[in-house]
């Protein structure tokens, strides 16, 4: 457990107000916000840092008390048929479809394949040189400046090692060059 700065305090109790003022319980969290200090005391206050980030990540709440404020002081709008319905909202990565097949379920040699969560930075990393490489600039557009891990994009391990494995790597190649440029089989 890291100790908490006087910063970080406020900001616990900033996402506490946030998070109270919401109407599902999911999102209310309220066995943690009742066991939030009232007082800040450095000696005996402290928090997991994952904790500390998944309890203040309420920019997404936040967005919605934003929009609900905006529609009370605006009143009813005037509604038209090609309007997006309320609650709609464009998934960047959808779960049950794997970035770079479009599929749920892929088949292989072992039998289907699930889907993975993108966890990893060195994962994301790769998947975005590799999309780099290839010049993919609709892969691009979805990935760039895009925390995949938070937005748990999701692919199957089999696509994914096949989109990063690079052409030019000399493990992935017939033959090999020696300092000479002449080409000699690898045994």
């Amino acid at each position: 457990m890291r100790p908490l700065s006087n910063s970080q305090f406020e900001t616990i109790h900033d996402a506490l107000q946030v998070r109270q003022s919401q109407s599902s319980a999911s999102t209310r969290l309220d066995a943690i916000c009742a066991c939030v200090p009232a007082q800040y005391d450095a000696v005996r206050h402290g928090a997991h840092r994952w904790c500390f980030k998944n309890f203040t990540n309420v920019s997404r709440l936040r967005a919605r008390i934003s929009v609900l404020e905006s529609e009370a002081v605006a009143g009813p709008s005037r509604s038209s048929c090609r309007s997006i319905p309320s609650g709609h909202q464009t998934v960047l990565f959808p779960e049950n479809q794997c970035i770079f097949c479009g599929k749920l379920r892929r088949y292989s040699k072992r039998g289907f394949e699930t889907l993975s969560k993108c966890e990893t930075e060195s994962a994301e990393l790769t998947i975005k040189e590799g999309a780099a490489a290839k010049q993919d600039h609709e892969l691009q557009g979805k990935i760039d400046d895009v925390d995949m891990q938070a937005k748990e994009a999701r692919y199957h391990e089999s696509c994914h090692r096949d989109y990063v494995r690079r052409t030019d790597c000399a493990n992935h190649q017939q033959g090999c060059e020696d300092t000479s440029g002449r080409i000699f089989e690898t045994s």
